[in-house]
């Protein structure tokens, strides 16, 4: 989805009074699915409009998105992509993409 599709549909969901939140990549270090600048839009019933990169994290990234539109704050999320550990998000590669609401 190019920025402008994705604008037309968050200018589209404000008219119908529907509460979204824009997820957008900030940065990102090594090897990442998708790299700043990349944008998905969390709807309040958990759906989702284009992608910031797929499996756990992004599932991660639509939990802390609702969290954040329940609570109507912006934040920023750091998640770390790694294979092992304690808060291991399983992915095939290994990097830190940072993701802020809005």
């Amino acid at each position: 989805m190019t920025s402008q599709e994705l604008y037309k549909k968050m200018a589209e969901l404000s008219t119908e009074g529907k509460a979204f939140v824009l997820a957008t990549v900030v940065e990102s270090f090594g090897s990442t699915p998708r790299k700043a600048g990349a944008k998905m839009l969390v709807l309040e019933d958990g759906s989702t409009i284009d992608t910031v990169g797929g499996g756990k994290v992004e599932q991660q990234v639509v939990l802390d998105a609702l969290d954040a539109l329940q609570r109507g704050v912006s934040r920023t999320v750091k998640y770390e992509l790694r294979t092992s550990g304690e808060h291991a998000l399983a992915w095939n590669v290994a990097g830190r993409p940072l993701y802020s609401w809005r």
